[in-house]
């Protein structure tokens, strides 16, 4: 898996950037201009003044209307560059959002099973909603902050020197100190945020168990267990944000320190100056403008500092989530492989296998150290019906997930209408089997969507057939609206039977060659049980059929039964 970085998502938006350079730099410039003429305005007002009392002259009202003037023409425009860069920084950070939201949910779909058996749901939740949003918020209005603070920075001290250069040098050296004190905090403030969004996506992981499991929670009468643990959680979280928020929040006030005490600096040493009559009134007051107009985009800078940590620390748990290994074809597929699959099968794949038929060749498998699988070998010949049994945790589900290629075993093969599966594209394999399963699933929409789930582009009078095979049609049609009652997995109304047979049309609509199922009806009582087998007795009519079952009931008109060891 190539790496992943975020220059990838940005290089699009480097135009967009470029007018936000050049916009920020225009409003920068042109507000710190400001401050100086005001400054020219009270040194005009000042010599009127003077001159009024001396009897020597009159106020110029001209010259103090045409720096106002020019002050508001400057002003204005000066706001309307910052709207503009504003409008594009919102632009970015919309759009990077949804394009990292996109990405990781489309990685989720391509991501093995394994990792979703090793990783937390609701922190993979968290990554996909919450850091990319942090992400995309961050970085647009983060640059743009960090980009308008220092360019208003670099105009207001070049304005500073311009002004009076001696000023100018006692205030950069007084703001030495509080860069450094800047520096070591925002260092300490990364560590904490870093820490803080990964308690708050664990957090969420937590709160996500609670919700999907909370009637096993309250049948074992664990509230209080569950309250406990969630509160020891959040106790590390909120200690985790205080000091995150308290590093974040002491930066501005550093600055404002360092700020108060450069007025007093430019008081004292301007005053001297001006009794000397190397700066102007108006020259103090601008000087010390400039020192407030400083303050301001060093606190932003603090504060840009801060929401770019917070955007690296999310963006570094959206890279690990990209950066996954997916499914993939282990063997390379090329199209003299597709043409001639012994190419990619080696010498124990070379007798030409019927179609519809399943062998295991030597197979061995295990999840990380412990096998599960060894030496397994087996042939399910075309349209017969074979019962795998044996205990639990023996590896017959394990049979299906490497028949799915939900894994890949580590030494052996296994071979469907006779080619080595890992010749096959995935969506090509899978679609060549139907699955019935223990655990059923229905998504939100309606009860005719979840039938042509496996197969959209069927027509209706299609889905109803298959629902009528199944004997699933009569407690459809009386449901609300038929066919178009909307349902999902958490509130639709229906007993496990009932969504089992919506299973069951659902694969039979599917029409696969290949039939699987895995402990289809464990879960329900003897009547249901009796109706179910009746809707896989029609789906399994001319299929190959691997059923992997407990009970006697289950496997009875079996061809084959094997009993894994």
């Amino acid at each position: 898996m190539h790496s992943v970085t975020i220059r990838m998502y940005l290089k699009k938006y480097r135009l967009r950037f470029l007018l936000i350079i050049v916009c920020t730099a225009a409003s920068a410039g042109l507000a710190a201009a400001g401050p100086l003429l005001l400054g020219n305005a009270t040194t005009v007002i000042f010599a009127g003044i003077m001159a009024k009392l001396d009897g020597t002259g009159r106020m110029d009202f001209d010259a103090i209307a045409r720096i106002l003037r020019t002050m508001m023409a400057l002003y204005l425009l000066s706001t309307l560059f910052a709207s503009v860069s504003s409008r594009l920084a919102a632009g970015i950070s919309g759009e990077l959002a949804h394009r990292l939201r996109c990405a990781a949910a489309g990685k989720l779909h391509a991501l093995p099973i394994g990792y979703y058996e090793e990783h937390a749901a609701g922190e993979t939740m968290a990554c996909v909603a919450e850091d990319a949003e942090t992400v995309g918020q961050n970085i647009g209005q983060g640059v743009l902050q960090m980009l308008t603070a220092v360019l208003t920075i670099l105009g207001t001290v070049a304005m500073m020197f311009f002004i009076s250069p001696v000023l100018a040098v006692c205030t950069v050296f007084l703001f030495f100190p509080a860069w450094a004190a800047l520096w070591l905090m925002s260092r300490r403030s990364e560590k904490w945020v870093k820490r803080d969004q990964e308690l708050q996506a664990q957090a969420d992981g937590r709160i996500e168990e609670y919700y999907t499991g909370r009637g096993v929670v309250k049948v074992f009468g664990q509230e209080e267990e569950a309250a406990a643990e969630f509160s020891r959680i959040g106790r590390t979280l909120s200690k985790a944000a205080w000091r995150a928020d308290f590093f974040s929040g002491a930066m501005p006030l550093v600055m404002q320190l360092f700020g108060n005490v450069g007025y007093v600096l430019a008081a004292l040493l301007g005053g001297v100056l001006a009794f000397d009559g190397r700066l102007s009134v108006g020259g103090i007051q601008a000087y010390i403008h400039y020192i407030r107009n400083l303050i301001d985009p060093i606190r932003q800078t603090a504060q840009s500092v801060t929401m770019l940590q917070s955007a690296g620390a999310a963006w570094k748990r959206i890279r690990m989530l990209l950066e996954e290994p997916e499914e993939q074809d282990l063997l390379p597929v090329t199209a003299d492989t597709r043409q001639n699959p012994d190419m990619a099968r080696g010498e124990t794949g070379k007798n030409q296998g019927a179609q519809g038929e399943i062998r295991f060749e030597h197979v061995s498998f295990g999840y990380g150290e412990k096998d599960v699988l060894h030496d397994f070998s087996a042939v399910v010949s075309p349209g017969r019906k074979v019962a795998l049994t044996g205990m639990s945790g023996i590896g017959k589900t394990t049979l299906v997930k490497l028949l799915l290629r939900f894994y890949d075993c580590k030494e052996g093969a296994v071979y469907v209408n006779g080619r080595e599966i890992r010749t096959y594209d995935l969506a090509e394999l899978r679609s060549l089997f139907g699955v019935v399963m223990q655990d059923v699933w229905l998504f939100h929409g309606t009860v005719l969507d979840n039938i042509r789930y496996g197969r959209p582009e069927a027509s209706e009078e299609e889905a109803r057939r298959a629902a009528a095979a199944v004997s699933a049609d009569a407690f459809i049609e009386r449901l609300p609206e038929g066919y178009h009652t909307v349902i999902d997995e958490e509130q639709g109304g229906l007993s496990r039977g009932q969504k089992q047979l919506l299973m069951i049309a659902r694969v039979l609509l599917s029409d696969p060659e290949i039939l699987i199922l895995d402990e289809a009806t464990s879960s329900v009582d003897t009547k249901t049980e009796r109706q179910i087998q009746t809707a896989l007795q029609t789906l399994m009519r001319g299929r190959t059929c691997l059923i992997i079952a407990h009970r006697a009931t289950t496997i009875l008109g079996a061809d084959l039964v094997l009993r894994v060891e």
